[in-house]
Formats: C-alpha cells, structure tokens, sequence
C-alpha cells in the first residue's frame, strides 16, 4: 500500500512566500503568453492542423488545465508551452524569454533545465536507477551543486512526497502511484518556475490519482507555483483555478 505523503516542505527564494492565512501573495505577472499560435505537422505533402491561432495567458501562480477529447490539441499546445516542440506560425513568451521558430536550441535547452518541470503519464524513469538517483539526475546534468547538497535536496524531496523509505528502491519495485511521486520530485528538484503536467495520472487508479492531485493543489497553493496540466477527464476540473477547453486546435471557451 503506498505510504500517505507527508507535508511537502521546499526550500526555495524563487517561490512565493505564504502568509499568515495560508494564501499565497501574488501579482499579474504573465509568465506564459502564447499569441496567435499555429502548429501544422506534415505528413507526406499533406499539412495537419493541431492549432489553429490559440491565444492563452496564464499568471504566475495559476494552476490551469487544458481540457478536451483526444485530438484537440492539448498535448501540442503544452508541448510548445513546454519547448519541445516550436510554433509554426506565432509566438509563446515564457518567462520573459521569448520563442518562436528561430529560437536557437541551446536557448530552449538552457530554458527546459533551468524553468521548467514535466510530468507525462508514462513516468520515465531510468530503469537502471534508484528513485533518488532519478530525482538527482536533472540536478546532475546543471552541474552547480555538490555531490552532497545534491543528496540532501533529492532526500528532503522524497521525503516530502511520501517516498523517505522507498528512495534507494529501483522503478520496477515501485507502484505506478509511487512512480509518479518520484517523477513528481524530479520535476520540482532545479525549483522550476512552471510544472508542465500531461494526464499524469492517466495510469493511475483513483486512490492515487487522488493522493497526486491533492500534491499537486498543495504545491500550487502552497508555494505558488505554476501548474498547466493536461486531462481529458472531467472530474479533476475542480482542482484548478482554471479550464481551458480545446477543440480542433482551438480554445472554445474558459472557465
């Protein structure tokens, strides 16, 4: 049975600070701005749209999800969001850096590992490692901390999301809800400005689906970081502040 997680506890001057009330202060900081984007993916000599001008903001802070059935364009528009992929027509600001199909790769590379964090539905985790190992590897390929520091950041992490007696267990000897609690820590582990989320709990059953869920919240409310998560299932809607609703590569409506 996998353990209740505990408290999550980061250690962080990049994220908001909590007051008194348990809110968290914030501004009207756009730290995502997508404008007028396109995406056509050829095959063939055929063109196919997955966007069609999408224009979306999103505050610092804000937890928002990207809503439709399969094909709308959900996982595209986080895939541009997130830097793998870049917009054929348009552009996307992130983090005041902005992007556009001449963005040079490095830029992106240097943008992924330093401000952003990804959860996808399969967990990708190295097979070969043990959790904490997996937590450390981003930490590892930035370079800038000491074996030491980096230890104790993916320790104090795991131990945040219930995995303190877990942490030198290989993937395979993981449950699915535990896998995803350990990708979790490996996304928060470089402090991203944003967490970029792709129906990470489409594997899962309800129990974890809803353990992971309520992480997340507290994450978000908690510290103010900013979450953009795709789903197609309806009954997590109330865990944003935010829908967006997407339907042949184009936001219908917001609510």
């Amino acid at each position: 049975m996998d353990a209740p997680c505990n408290e999550i506890v980061l250690e962080s001057s990049t994220y908001l600070e909590e007051d008194t009330n348990g809110s968290v202060e914030s501004d009207d900081t756009r730290i995502v701005e997508v404008k007028n984007c396109h995406k056509t993916y050829l095959h063939g000599i055929e063109g196919v749209a997955a966007l069609r001008g999408v224009n979306l903001s999103v505050k610092r802070g804000e937890f928002v999800m990207l809503y439709g059935t399969s094909g709308g364009g959900k996982s595209t528009l986080l895939n541009l969001i997130g830097t793998i992929d870049r917009p054929t027509k348009g552009t996307i600001k992130i983090c005041e850096t902005l992007i556009s199909d001449r963005t040079p790769d490095s830029e992106l590379a240097e943008l992924r590992l330093k401000r952003l964090g990804f959860v996808f539905q399969t967990f990708n985790l190295i097979s070969q490692l043990t959790a904490i190992e997996n937590v450390e590897l981003p930490l590892t390929l930035q370079g800038e901390l000491a074996v030491a520091e980096r230890r104790a950041r993916c320790r104090q992490l795991l131990k945040s999301v219930g995995m303190e007696e877990r942490m030198y267990h290989l993937p395979s000897q993981l449950s699915g809800g535990e896998q995803q609690r350990v990708t979790i820590a490996r996304a928060l582990v470089n402090w991203p400005d944003i967490l970029l989320l792709d129906e990470p709990t489409g594997d899962l059953d309800t129990k974890n689906t809803e353990l992971v869920m309520r992480m997340l919240v507290d994450l978000n409310k908690r510290y103010g970081i900013t979450m953009i998560m795709v789903t197609h299932d309806i009954h997590l809607r109330n865990y944003a502040d935010r829908i967006v609703h997407l339907r042949d590569g184009k936001v219908r409506r917001m609510n």
